[in-house]
């Protein structure tokens, strides 16, 4: 951890991974963010962060509400895609007519890929598990409003935790991952070093948890990190 803070910099805006624990830093023109997050082939899990926003600071630990699973991955994108598929195919969907006629239609095509990622997330519990999201464009949805659906599969067997119809129009945007920000560096020398004292209390905190808490299931796979959540409470 020493060395990823040390390799980073606290005026970079800059990921970097050391064995299971991720630290990034991001940057804008009023604000700045320190994360420690657990860190499995690929995917962010519960993590501590300190935000410094407008003049506030924000402290935000997910470990009190979030637990990290088992983040075994064995499926691969295509695999998840085809179960995608096949799984629309069958899906019985209903709604509720204008007219209070209920309709129920089956037998779902998927005309095409819109867009598919690993994440982890918890559905249903606290639990964070890995997930293949993937989103299916159907030509042959009951409204004109409606592209498709987007389905969570386990990315450790395939089963399908959770689906819903996506409509039109709908832009998928992949967080900020490393982009420079020359205004926020002018107030840098007056803002860091009242955020690496709060870091130094975000070290503490992390190393309890790699002390206390069992590393999670070994993955077999890498992906890629496309979604976290980070709720608390001030600071």
């Amino acid at each position: 951890m020493v060395t990823a803070l040390r390799n980073t910099g606290s005026e970079k805006n800059i990921i970097e991974v050391q064995d299971d624990l991720e630290l990034k830093i991001l940057s804008t023109d009023s604000s700045a963010k320190y994360s420690f997050f657990d860190f499995y082939d690929g995917l962010e899990y519960t993590g501590v962060t300190v935000t410094y926003n407008s003049g506030e600071f924000l402290f935000h630990d997910t470990r009190a509400f979030q637990q990290v699973g088992d983040t075994t991955i064995n499926l691969s994108e295509e695999q998840a895609v085809d179960i995608a598929k096949e799984y629309v195919r069958e899906y019985f969907y209903s709604w509720r007519a204008p007219n209070g006629t209920e309709t129920c239609q089956t037998g779902f095509n998927a005309s095409a890929v819109y867009t598919v990622y690993l994440e982890s997330a918890a559905i249903g519990g606290t639990t964070l598990l890995p997930y293949w999201h993937v989103w299916l464009n159907v030509s042959d949805m009951p409204k004109p409003s409606q592209q498709g659906f987007e389905l969570y599969l386990s990315a450790k067997d395939g089963a399908v935790a959770q689906i819903k119809t996506f409509q039109i129009p709908y832009r998928y945007t992949p967080p900020i991952t490393d982009y420079q920000s020359p205004a926020m560096l002018l107030v840098a020398a007056l803002l860091f070093p009242l955020i690496g004292g709060l870091v130094v209390v975000l070290i503490v905190l992390v190393v309890v948890l790699k002390v206390t808490s069992p590393k999670p299931a070994a993955a077999a796979q890498t992906g890629r990190a496309n979604s976290y959540r980070v709720i608390g409470d001030l600071f």
